[in-house]
């Protein structure tokens, strides 16, 4: 429970929103694909220990489908979620949350390492991951 509520009030800072109006990722479909990301990241992998063999036994384990699949899962709600804050009909009158700044950054950066989209999603799975 606490979790949960703990969860939410990161939502809400990092997008602007929480998982609780339903839609594809609910709240608790988005818990269940933070839940299945941290039990394919947490875990022991043969890679670790055998680098050589860790394609083969990803594939034969099935590990490399769920991982691509999860991947595939978050990108397409961090795409929804990045095409609500670019919305140009969306209320200016909320508060800025992460999102907003990241796409600020975006769209000013300029210089040796601009800031892109493929970077605001990393920053996004790692600040709702942690």
């Amino acid at each position: 429970m606490l979790g949960m509520y703990a969860n939410d009030v990161l939502c809400r800072v990092a997008f602007g929103r929480d998982f609780t109006k339903g839609g594809d990722y609910d709240r608790q479909g988005f818990h269940d694909l933070l839940d299945e990301y941290q039990e394919l990241l947490g875990g022991l992998q043969v890679g670790d220990f055998f680098p050589s063999l860790e394609q083969i036994v990803a594939t034969v384990t099935g590990m490399k489908r769920r991982v691509d699949s999860a991947f595939k899962r978050f990108d397409t709600l961090f795409d929804r979620i990045i095409a609500e804050h670019l919305d140009p009909n969306r209320n200016k009158d909320e508060t800025k949350d992460l999102v907003d700044v990241l796409l600020d950054l975006h769209k000013n950066s300029s210089g040796d390492m601009p800031l892109t989209i493929e970077n605001i999603k990393a920053l996004i799975l790692v600040s709702s991951a942690s």
